[in-house]
């Protein structure tokens, strides 16, 4: 099955957002300040933080998923990292850690490149700007 978890650092002072993509046309988006963000076994209970999360779910057709994955894989997820974007990395701009299964193809990278980065973050606004459309309605 095709799946995609990224887990995007949208750069400084920014919280980060992870996005599950399932083929099947499930999109879970998780956001927040909480250590469990980054790591999914956190275990930094007392944190003030650590409740600061909140979890939206979104269906979308499965030709739409594919077409979301088919854009990542043409703007080069599958492309070896560009060397020349991984030296800017820890330098509080945004990255992405992406890992899953494409078309029975393993998929672990670390991003930097701002075609990638761009395709995420415009994804993420058009997830947004429906789900404020969707809370408006109701």
């Amino acid at each position: 099955m095709n799946r995609l978890e990224i887990l995007y650092l949208q750069g400084a002072g920014k919280p980060p957002v992870q996005l599950s993509l399932s083929g099947s046309g499930n999109i879970r988006i998780r956001q927040g300040t909480s250590p469990q963000m980054a790591n999914d076994f956190a275990m930094d209970v007392s944190n003030v933080k650590w409740n600061d999360v909140s979890v939206d779910q979104i269906n979308v057709d499965p030709s739409e998923m594919r077409d979301i994955f088919q854009s990542l894989v043409d703007r080069g997820l599958f492309r070896e990292p560009d060397k020349d974007f991984a030296a800017f990395a820890g330098r509080g701009n945004p990255a992405a850690r992406i890992i899953g299964q494409l078309n029975t193809e393993p998929v672990a990278r670390l991003v930097f490149e701002p075609e990638i980065l761009g395709f995420i973050r415009d994804m993420l606004k058009v997830l947004d700007q429906n789900h404020r459309a969707l809370e408006i309605r109701n």
